[in-house]
């Protein structure tokens, strides 16, 4: 199965972020300060050996 038209194996490694109008500020700080160790805790879990960057 493809997610986000991309392969499995990047849909899987892959973290999709959504922000709107009633956003705030504070919800972007917060964001930001959780956001290194979701990525890390993805990488980890990553079946990708090596990381791609767009």
């Amino acid at each position: 199965m493809r997610a986000m038209g991309i392969k499995d194996e990047y849909a899987h490694s892959s973290l999709r972020l959504s922000l709107g109008k009633d956003n705030t500020t504070e919800d972007i700080d917060k964001l930001l300060m959780v956001l290194p160790d979701i990525i890390e805790t993805q990488r980890l879990m990553s079946r990708i050996k090596k990381i791609k960057t767009f």
